[in-house]
């Protein structure tokens, strides 16, 4: 999910990584393979 807010001069961005029942993911080791395969791709 990502957010995105503008305010006169400012962007601010915002992205939520959630599983596939809308969960928010907190076990260290699942962040750190989504962070993995996010920055594979980047």
């Amino acid at each position: 999910m990502a957010k995105i807010a503008t305010k006169v001069d400012q962007v601010v961005d915002v992205f939520y990584v959630r599983d596939f029942e809308g969960q928010k993911v907190d076990e260290p080791e699942r962040v750190d393979k989504i962070k993995q395969a996010i920055l594979g791709i980047l």
